[in-house]
């Protein structure tokens, strides 16, 4: 019950505190010297922010995804020359002596792996001037950490970075998916401890941080992420998790209807032939860096070129709607028209000609999805929760989607509810959302007694008494 009670508080003051910093338009950073601030660790489906608390945006944004590639071992070189860095060494990468790092500003220090040597790749520069002969992998499945030897790796690139200081200096705060496992939460704390010696840790549902971050602490959180599409009961600060709808549909869907479509009208993005043609280049390198330029090509051209219509709007109109030019990386400019609609159409699972909407109408799309959740949630908690729809997540930001939500609600309603959807301002990156929240969340150490949020941490010395077993006290 005191652990309720203290996150109450909390929660009663995100919304003051929210309008406070940006009515005064100041960083939320105090000036007052106090203990350092946490370190936030934000993982979503596409990307990974790494920052401090306080702070409006993550230090470190990149790919939930990294390279690999493996050399023979040289006889020249041992073991006792790659411990002692021999080959360029960065005394700012504070690695354990397993694998070997190339980094966004071309670092590296060879290490060993039995008898191979293995350089990682990770971060967009580093993947853009290096996709040659890679075994490409990701560390992330559906939000939650998998590979957690690159997790490690991770880390230990994060504490070399400046501003971050030692690891047993800084609490860490991780946001995770409102399905996240306790074997997960007890696999990162041990590693967090055992290996890096950090003060305390905590975990808070990204959802929960997503409706922090729009100002509110109850809401239906509509999360349009890379892998999927969920819909996320949000109740004064904690995820109803019967309420919580999540189906397989989300950027990258999108996306694959994207290459599709580039594949149909013969799109092929290649390098431009100045640069295939240097003789240092191999034809190897030139196949990577092409599949590498293809995804990104994607990626922009869903950004910048794909829409969708809005409800009022009937197809014959849409046909007359202006072209729109998106110029391909080697393959020349290309006009697109009614097709820029079609795909996004998938979203709210409505038949297209030309586009594939069977998973959407098997999941009920956007609408479906906070149909069946709003359903699911007691009757005497559903009109808070229709009061504050709030829309997060990359995929959200897709032109048009906030003005055909608004329709497809006001059109069907959920209950004879009140509805009211919260859209963040234009300038507010959606993918930052949880990261937002959660530095919110740490600004209040500034505003609020120490003591009060002293009580929400795990402690180094908790764990060692308890065990991680107490994680399922202090982070519900």
């Amino acid at each position: 019950l005191p652990s309720l009670l203290l996150q109450s508080l909390i929660l009663l003051n995100i919304f003051l505190i929210y309008f406070f910093c940006h009515f005064i338009n100041t960083p939320f950073q105090s000036s007052i010297t106090m203990d350092p601030l946490p370190i936030i660790f934000d993982a979503g489906h596409h990307s990974v922010r790494i920052g401090l608390g306080g702070k409006r945006k993550p230090e470190i944004d990149m790919y939930h995804w990294y390279g690999c590639k493996d050399y023979p071992m040289s006889p020249q070189l041992s073991s006792a020359d790659l411990s002692q860095k021999s080959v360029r060494p960065n005394a700012r990468l504070k690695l354990p002596f397993k694998t070997a790092i190339t980094v966004d500003d071309d670092e590296d220090i060879p290490m060993t792996v039995s008898n191979k040597r293995r350089e990682v790749f990770f971060g967009s520069d580093a993947l853009d001037s290096t996709n040659h002969g890679l075994g490409m992998y990701s560390f992330l499945e559906n939000g939650i950490i998998q590979d957690y030897d690159f997790f490690e790796t991770i880390i230990y690139y994060m504490y070399g970075q400046p501003g971050f200081g030692d690891s047993c200096e800084h609490n860490v705060f991780f946001t995770e998916p409102p399905w996240n496992t306790h074997e997960n939460r007890k696999k990162i704390a041990e590693m967090m401890f055992e290996t890096f010696d950090i003060p305390a840790i905590y975990f808070y549902k990204n959802a929960a941080l997503a409706a922090f971050a729009n100002g509110r602490t109850t809401g239906l959180v509509v999360d349009c992420g890379a892998t999927h599409t969920s819909v996320i009961p949000v109740r004064e600060g904690y995820c109803l998790q019967k309420g919580l709808i999540s189906t397989p549909f989300g950027g990258d869907s999108v996306s694959a209807l994207c290459a599709e479509l580039m594949e149909k009208r013969q799109i092929k993005v290649t390098l431009p032939k100045e640069e295939v043609d240097k003789p240092f280049i191999s034809k190897d390198f030139v196949e990577g860096l092409n599949s590498f330029a293809h995804w990104k090509n994607v990626e922009n051209f869903k950004r910048n070129v794909l829409a969708i219509r809005s409800g009022e709007q009937p197809w014959c109109d849409v046909e007359n709607t202006e072209k729109v030019d998106f110029d391909f990386l080697g393959s020349g400019t290309h006009s697109f028209g009614i097709e820029r609609f079609q795909l996004g159409e998938n979203m709210f699972s409505f038949p297209v000609s030309g586009a594939t909407s069977a998973l959407a109408v098997r999941t009920g799309g956007i609408w479906g999805s906070l149909k069946t959740s709003f359903g699911k949630v007691p009757s005497e908690w559903r009109q808070s929760l229709s009061n504050a729809i709030i829309i997060t997540g990359g995929n959200s930001s897709i032109q048009g989607l906030d003005d055909r939500l608004l329709y497809e609600l006001n059109k069907k309603k959920l209950r004879s509810t009140k509805l009211k959807v919260c859209i963040p301002p234009p300038q507010f990156c959606r993918s930052y959302s949880a990261f937002v929240g959660a530095s919110l969340i740490t600004r209040l150490v500034f505003i609020l007694s120490l003591d009060v949020m002293e009580n929400l941490w795990l402690h180094r010395r908790d764990y060692e008494e308890f065990g991680p077993l107490l994680l399922m006290h202090k982070c519900p």
